[in-house]
Order: C-alpha cells, then sequence, then structure tokens
C-alpha cells in the first residue's frame, strides 16, 4: 500500500514536470508533432500524452469515462496532433494550454465544457 503511495507521488511529479517543461507554442508542437527528427516526435508525444493524461487526472478520471477517450497515449497524441492542424488560429497560444484546450473540445461532454466557460 504504501510503495502504491511512492508510485503514485512519482507519476504525478513527472506529469507536473511535463506541464512545467514550456514546449513554446502550439504552432512549435504542430512542428513536432509532424518532424522526421525522432527525438522532437518523441518530445512531442511526452509533452501531448503528459498534459492529457494530467487533465484526465485533475478531472477525477471523467475525461477516461468518455465513449470518445482513446485506448491507447498514441491515439490521444494523434488525436491532439490533429485537432492542432485544423486549429491554426491557435498556433500562437501556449503549448500546454492549446493541449488542454484541444483534450477539453475533444473528449469533455458539451455540457461539462458549456459550464467551464461560464
Amino acid at each position: 500500500m504504501k510503495a502504491a503511495g511512492v508510485i503514485l507521488v512519482l507519476i504525478l511529479g513527472l506529469c507536473v514536470a511535463a506541464l512545467g517543461q514550456n514546449e513554446g507554442t502550439v504552432g512549435d508542437l504542430h512542428t513536432d508533432c509532424h518532424s522526421e527528427n525522432l527525438a522532437k516526435r518523441a518530445y512531442a508525444v511526452g509533452f501531448v500524452s503528459g498534459v492529457a493524461l494530467t487533465a484526465n487526472y485533475m478531472s477525477k478520471g471523467t475525461l477516461e469515462k468518455q465513449p470518445l477517450w482513446p485506448k491507447t497515449k498514441g491515439q490521444i497524441v494523434d488525436a491532439v496532433c490533429k485537432y492542432i492542424d485544423l486549429h491554426p488560429e491557435k498556433w500562437a497560444e501556449e503549448a500546454s494550454l492549446g493541449v488542454l484546450e484541444a483534450v477539453n473540445d475533444l473528449y469533455l461532454p458539451s455540457s461539462a465544457r458549456e459550464q467551464k466557460r461560464q
């Protein structure tokens, strides 16, 4: 039981570290999502999945209970990168905020999104 608590603290520390790593802008993340450079692509995967899983944790698991929530981290990353592709007007935003917005728009029920905006 004590080990589970330690593991949870370590996981949360890693997720918070991902939020603290400022990728720059959503446009920078867009570039990394499509990069041929494996290190940049891996960074985008880690950054997006870290922010998305932190958003799920902060929602107390509400996001992962949604019918459209992906089964794998790779599917989350692919969906967020596609969302970024389709919204160039957001490319100037800070990356972590842009990923949170993408996750909310993709997976949060519309009724919850309306409450959040009020």
